[in-house]
């Protein structure tokens, strides 16, 4: 359904302004500083700011109700790029007099010199197409979801914010907080969870909390062994720690640690850890194959290259883009391949009890910089508590690409982080 909107000079201050016909007759929406208006709800990552928006304004100036309910109870002092609860939008009219009519341009970051390119790739423009087409279709996005993006080519769809779940498996932590968090986060369409044999507690109070839920979830974990036999054993543990049936993924859980993966010719190999998790999709207790790696990137290229991974997750954040930058060694390729590709350690990771990029403003930067990686599907965050969820999901919706000035602050801080560090993940090489 398309609601018209009308084409005028708004005023300086958030206003009303009556949206005519269709079912929404009578029912209220601000008005802007600048108009013309069309209001566009805004999928993080997947426009290109206002040129997606100018183009689907042409001509009538319209909002496309992907959830009327939202409009009802009214968009109150939204500004130009506001948010309002689960909602996203765009506001669109003339462009700001510094920023001229063109196109808005994503800055990408290209290594420690601090050099920057203006671009916007054929992936983003993709995205938007994609976008388009929902619009086009009608289709919705519930009230109070996060945007749901697919996870490469496994026909999954995951919410742009995932789970962690290695702090729900420490002490301290109670079963009753760890079902909490999961039904918080199946209201809010978070449905991607990442565990690990070796996180404590995790599998097990997975257990209790998914009952009921589990088709609510992408449920993903790890094995950390070199042999066909032993990620088979590791892998059935694991299904009878979780009480699930099956995993929607399982990873090879950092292959650039030597001490667990000695030789990738044995786990590429007939006997090898990948054959064995292969043999476990034939069997239907696996959906889908993928890796993770913390150190040293270029280990992840011939397991990427032979063909047999869906799924790549790596630790990217502005520090480590200094350190290990998985992003232009794993992720592109992996992005060109159709491979999913999965963000961790977006906030630097541990640090004490909380995480190096955990104060403002960092943390709401780290995330806008991990969910504009291009071909990024879920970035993943560490939840202990429904404080914490809501934090993260508050961060989500209100996403809007780091750039600019904001960028380029960043990565300067991000250096002078990542010099203090130095590898402090393990090698490089």
């Amino acid at each position: 359904m398309i609601l018209s909107l009308p084409a005028a000079q708004f005023p300086s201050e958030p206003d009303r302004v009556t949206v005519p016909g269709s079912s929404a007759a009578g029912e209220d929406l601000p008005r802007f500083s600048e108009g013309p208006l069309c209001l566009l709800p805004r999928a993080m990552g997947a426009l290109p700011n206002r040129t997606f928006c100018r183009a689907a304004a042409s001509g009538t100036r319209s909002v496309r109700a992907f959830e009327l309910s939202a409009l009802r109870k009214g968009l109150v002092n939204a500004n130009r790029q506001g948010a309002h609860r689960g909602c996203a939008w765009t506001a669109v009219g003339r462009p700001p007099p510094d920023r001229g009519d063109e196109f808005s341009r994503e800055r990408r970051y290209t290594g420690k010199r601090s050099r920057q390119m203006n671009r916007i790739t054929r992936r983003q423009l993709g995205r938007t197409a994609a976008v388009a087409g929902a619009l086009a279709s009608g289709s919705a996005v519930a009230a109070g979801r996060i945007e749901q993006r697919s996870l490469g080519q496994t026909g999954l769809s995951v919410g742009v914010l995932g789970i962690g779940t290695s702090p729900l498996g420490r002490p301290g932590v109670t079963q009753n907080e760890v079902n909490n968090v999961l039904s918080a986060a199946a209201d809010h369409g978070v449905n991607y969870l990442d565990t690990a044999p070796i996180y404590a507690q995790s599998e097990r109070r997975l257990r209790e909390a998914l009952k009921g839920r589990r088709d609510k979830f992408v449920l993903v974990t790890k094995v950390e062994a070199t042999s066909r036999q032993d990620a088979t054993w590791q892998l059935q543990e694991s299904l009878q720690k979780t009480g699930a049936e099956y995993f929607d993924l399982v990873h090879l859980h950092n292959v650039g640690r030597t001490d667990r993966f000695p030789s990738l010719d044995v786990l590429l190999g007939d006997d090898g850890a990948l054959a064995g998790l292969e043999a476990l999709k034939e069997r239907g207790l696996v959906r889908h194959v993928g890796m993770t790696c913390h150190l040293r990137p270029r280990r992840t290229l011939p397991i990427l290259r032979s063909g047999r991974v869906e799924v790549v997750m790596a630790a990217v954040n502005c520090i480590d883009r200094h350190i290990y930058n998985f992003e232009e060694t794993l992720f592109e390729e992996a992005a060109e391949r159709g491979v999913g590709v999965v963000a961790m350690k977006i906030l630097g990771g541990t640090q004490g009890e909380g995480a190096i990029l955990s104060d403002e403003p960092h943390y709401t930067r780290s995330v806008r910089y991990a969910l504009g990686l291009p071909g990024l599907s879920v970035a993943i965050m560490g939840i202990k508590s429904v404080a914490e969820l809501n934090q993260a999901v508050a961060a989500v919706r209100a996403y809007s690409p780091l750039e600019g000035a904001e960028l380029t602050e960043a990565m300067d801080d991000g250096a002078r982080r990542a010099g203090e560090l130095g590898e402090h993940r393990g090698p490089v090489v």
